[in-house]
């Protein structure tokens, strides 16, 4: 059986091998199996499109940004997929408290995209809003409600009518995996649910 390689779809400023590179966020983030498969299908089909964020320091390069991908292709590579050497851009840090800092820089959302921002920028790409719920997670953006409320023609109100009210209900739980539990349970019921750390 042939081993598939992944296409590289970029260009760094140096390349560098998947085993060279050392994650530093930790435990900043989780992947959940959704979310892992989503990366995984955009892998794929896409390639490797965006360099890794590499910070050089005594000759080691960690990841700043990119460290989901690191975790997909890692599995990608052990299940027999031919990872090559990766693009990779040069970020400048002093030290490590400011490499880590430069993480939260990265991970953070300046902007703010709405339902309708969103709709307008699917329609004006002529995008297919049921491949982009296979392949792409955005925080502030709940493609699978958007999907009930728009036909595939783009028209408002495919069948429900939207609510003038939402209405909401937090639950505290006492970890992350009680969290995902409960949510996969709820979304069986065909509620609509949002995870949030507090």
């Amino acid at each position: 059986m042939k081993k598939r390689t992944l296409e590289i779809k970029c260009v760094g400023a140096a390349v560098a091998k998947l085993e060279d590179l050392t994650p530093l966020q930790g435990k900043l983030k989780k992947l959940d199996n959704d979310r892992y498969r989503k990366l995984k299908r955009a892998l794929l089909e896409h390639g490797f499109s965006f360099p890794f964020f590499v910070w050089k320091n005594d000759g080691e390069l960690f990841i700043l940004d990119g460290h989901q991908r690191d975790r997909v292709l890692r599995r990608l590579q052990a299940s027999g997929y031919i990872i090559p050497p990766l693009p990779i851009a040069y970020i400048q840090a002093a030290n490590l408290h400011e490499a880590r800092e430069k993480i939260l820089l990265l991970t953070s959302q300046y902007g703010e995209m709405t339902d309708e921002s969103f709709m307008q920028f699917v329609e004006m790409g002529d995008l297919d809003l049921d491949d982009l719920a296979e392949k792409v997670d955005l925080s502030q953006v709940d493609i699978e409600k958007l999907l009930e409320r728009y036909d595939p023609d783009g028209d408002e109100e495919a069948g429900n009518q939207e609510m003038s009210h939402q209405f909401q209900v937090i639950v505290d739980c006492k970890d992350e995996d009680q969290q995902l539990q409960l949510i996969e349970k709820l979304e069986k019921q065909k509620y609509i649910c949002r995870a949030l750390i507090l």
